[in-house]
């Protein structure tokens, strides 16, 4: 499942490439290195932003944003973030602070 991306580091001519290589569907959802209920429960809460544009018949395939957003995601969980704050930090319009976020949560865990 690995990909080199390494040839683009320092690059800036090679944005176009690189862009492109982000955006290339190339991780099955069946390959992730993810428990698949867990992910199929994050797509049924709207935490993941997969795009859905598929042919019918064919298998959908996450990008390398996609992909990282779902290791965010999935670590987000682990700490015991839950599904409405996740949502937050994912919100296009007003995004909250990350450091906020954060805080927030350890101080209500102390509690």
């Amino acid at each position: 499942m690995k990909k080199n991306l390494s040839k683009f580091k320092g690059e800036l001519l090679a944005v176009q490439e690189l862009f492109h290589q982000l955006r290339n569907r190339c991780f099955l959802k069946t390959q992730l290195d993810v428990v698949y209920t867990d992910f199929t429960n994050w797509e049924r809460y709207d935490l993941l932003f997969i795009d859905h544009d598929v042919e019918k018949g064919m298998w959908k395939k996450l990008n390398y944003i996609e992909y990282t957003w779902m290791k965010i995601v999935e670590q987000l969980r682990k700490f015991g973030f839950p599904y409405d704050e996740i949502k937050l930090l994912n919100n296009k319009d007003e995004p909250i602070p990350t450091d906020e976020l954060i805080n927030y949560h350890l101080a209500k865990r102390k509690n």
